[in-house]
């Protein structure tokens, strides 16, 4: 899935209104959070760090595994090319 996963021109186009909207959001959470009280804010913060972290986790995760597939295919490849069965 991680090799050929791709968005079309399609989902990029339907996409991009919504960036904005979601940037203004974010601010003026942020900006809410951030008035409301310190403590309040810095518990924002630590929410959106871990899922942050979450996500990179996920993403290393994912470029590990695509590595993996890699390696395994070009071994195999080697192996093959080896004992002259491909």
């Amino acid at each position: 899935i991680a090799l050929h996963m791709n968005l079309s021109g399609a989902d990029i186009k339907n996409a991009l209104p919504s960036i904005p909207l979601l940037a203004i959001v974010i601010v003026a959470l942020n900006f809410a959070i951030g008035y409301i009280d310190w403590s309040t804010y810095k518990a924002f913060l630590n929410v959106m760090n871990f899922a942050g972290g979450f996500l990179s986790a996920t993403l290393l995760l994912s470029i590990a595994l695509s590595v993996c597939y890699l390696v395994v295919g070009i071994l195999l490849r080697f192996v093959l090319r080896f004992f002259h069965l491909a």
